[in-house]
């Protein structure tokens, strides 16, 4: 991912994008977190917003998951909790 946009999605981490994928994947508040989960926290929520965007694939978004300890049975799920399942699904070419 170049500087420039890992910057940009950094950028929408701060404006507080993870926290509002954090409560839409129903997931419990970060207090006092050590750093690591904090930036494992930032990081899958970067990679999903990488993700809807089309800027990454969804073989590279597991790969990246994979990188923080999360199965691609978990990925999946949060594909799927996110409401970014269909997105892909209607983006996919289909034989006519």
């Amino acid at each position: 991912m170049p500087d420039v946009e890992f910057e940009r999605l950094k950028g929408q981490d701060q404006e507080g994008r993870s926290e509002e994928l954090r409560r839409a994947l129903s997931l419990p508040p970060i207090e006092g977190a050590e750093h690591a989960s904090e930036f494992a926290r930032r990081f899958l929520a970067l990679a999903l917003e990488a993700y809807r965007r089309d800027r990454i694939t969804k073989s590279k978004l597991q790969h990246l998951a994979g990188r923080i300890g999360l199965l691609p049975e978990t990925v999946q799920m949060l594909i799927e909790s996110a409401g970014l399942a269909d997105s892909a699904a209607e983006s996919a070419l289909l034989p006519g």
